[in-house]
């Protein structure tokens, strides 16, 4: 970390004028936005620290069929081209991106033969009022298409094993589309959902299953007349299926789900329940299963952790084998692919990504060089000088602190001896730590769906108060009416308001 630390410290240096601009970005009690046409991205530059890896969340991570490339994509609004072999990064592809979340990238794909990348988020959506899949030559970083005029946020990307069909889940109630990518065709539609849904797993012969928030599991052929309905069920284990993997053969289809820790194994052919694989010990849900490429293994992750560790559990013999644990970040993990060559690629938000072997032993082969503000709304997150000093930790959890000092541009380790931390006191909020329902005085905070709130600032008098969430900074009146909003760059993870109450710090 003594390392990370540094060249954290040199890049801030070598770009007062970008962190300046951040910082003041974040304390602003009002942002006005550039004016942009609504048929086209902005044109003004946006400043980017380029830190060598990701520096928000890693949402997907994808791996060609011979397991020379990986791709990841994330919030940072970049994906990543690695070298498999030696772990070098050799592209970042770059979309039209604008403020807010603009551009922010929550799904990525590499086509079978390692050629083309295909990714996709909040994509188009601010200037054409509609979403776009970006394809990319992988070898020169090159864009060469888009996919246009997809109705919600692209949360998931595959291509199909022939490298035929490109296919995204869709947010909202939209369901699955699949393109023939290379001919340029409209997309083919699976009809609406009851509501997100958050991953789909292809077979060789073309099927495709795919989970949703309503509850159901979801079997179609694919072909190029239309997606034809195989099979649908209410998914065994819980009311939020989200993420699914079809074993090599296809056979076998693992489900994995947000609201419970719970994984089911269906029937690859109609989705029958067959078994669940032992989760003894886990509180906390494996949403994301994968089988390794030679079907013999089953592992799922995401946010069950031991000693602040998040575990991938491995289930040998086909997934009814004694279940064993290996712990791979400080934070949930959020996407988890088979290698060809044996064992798995995984990704958190960490940010990181890395390598799982078969025999469990964990190899990071990317993590991130931003500070860990996790521990932000406990003790971190402090002002001083009118909020141009604040005070956070920056190791795992918020540990050790370091200030940063707005007029001088400059960061170093300490603390703040005459700082002031958040209030959270004075006004009956409730269910703002990791909840999706919190509320002032019984009535309920207007939210996005799904979003979770993590830090709280009351301001002095106790008027209003500024809650930090998942994707956006919100400024309610003391009653719950809001003031104001605004899209935050990841998750705001503690906020705090300087003493005259003038200005928002997240």
């Amino acid at each position: 970390m003594t390392a990370l630390r540094s060249a954290f410290f040199q890049r801030l240096r070598r770009l007062h004028h970008g962190a300046v601009a951040t910082l003041g970005l974040a304390l602003g009690a009002g942002l006005a936005l550039p004016a942009m046409a609504a048929s086209e991205p902005p044109t003004e530059p946006l400043l980017r620290i380029e830190a060598g890896m990701h520096t928000a969340s890693v949402k997907r991570i994808g791996v060609d069929s011979a397991g020379r490339w990986a791709v990841t994509a994330s919030d940072d609004k970049t994906v990543r081209v690695w070298e498999l072999a030696t772990a070098r990064l050799l592209q970042v592809l770059r979309l039209p991106i604008g403020p807010g979340n603009e551009g922010k990238l929550f799904s990525v794909a590499i086509s079978p033969d390692g050629s083309t990348v295909a990714a996709g988020g909040w994509t188009g959506y601010d200037w054409l009022g509609e979403h776009h899949i970006y394809l990319f030559d992988r070898a020169s970083g090159r864009l060469i298409r888009r996919l246009p005029k997809v109705p919600n946020v692209i949360v998931h990307l595959a291509f199909s094993p022939n490298g035929q069909w490109l296919s995204a889940s869709i947010g909202g109630k939209n369901g699955v589309r699949v393109w023939d990518w290379r001919a340029g065709t409209p997309g083919m539609s699976s009809g609406d959902f009851g509501d997100q849904g958050y991953g789909h797993s292809w077979t060789m012969d073309n099927r495709l299953a795919a989970t949703s928030y309503d509850g159901q599991v979801r079997l179609f052929r694919v072909a190029p007349g239309g997606l034809t309905r195989l099979a649908q069920v209410v998914a065994p284990g819980g009311k939020r299926p989200s993420g699914i993997s079809f074993s090599p053969d296809g056979s076998r289809v693992a489900v994995g789900y947000t609201d419970t820790a719970r994984v089911d194994v269906l029937d690859g052919q109609n989705l029958a329940f067959l078994f669940s694989p032992d989760l003894r010990g886990v509180d906390k849900g494996l949403f994301t299963p994968s089988w390794s490429a030679d079907g013999r293994t089953l592992a799922a992750t995401g946010s069950w952790s031991v000693n602040s560790r998040r575990q991938v559990r491995r289930w040998p013999d086909g997934g009814q084998g004694a279940p064993q644990d290996t712990g791979v970040a400080n934070d949930t993990v959020l996407d988890i692919t088979a290698l060809p060559q044996g064992g798995w690629l995984v990704a958190g938000a960490g940010p990181v990504w890395g390598y799982l072997q078969p025999d469990g032993r964990w190899n990071p082969l990317g993590t991130g060089p931003s500070p860990d503000l996790r521990g932000s709304r406990e003790r971190n997150f402090v002002l001083a000088n009118g909020g141009k000093s604040l005070q956070f930790g920056f190791e795992e959890w918020g540990k050790p602190p370091h200030v940063f000092s707005l007029t001088e541009r400059r960061l170093s380790p300490g603390t703040l001896p005459e700082g002031f931390a958040a209030r959270t006191d004075g006004l009956d909020i409730r269910n703002w730590i990791n909840r999706t329902d919190p509320s002032v005085r019984g009535s309920a905070l207007k939210m996005e769906s799904y979003e979770t709130a993590r830090g709280l600032a009351i301001a002095p008098g106790n008027q209003s108060f500024v809650v930090a969430a998942d994707w956006n900074i919100r400024h309610f009146n003391a009653d719950g009416t809001l003031r104001w909003s605004i899209p935050a760059a990841g998750i705001g993870w503690g906020t705090n308001i300087v003493a005259d109450g003038a200005a928002p710090a997240s």
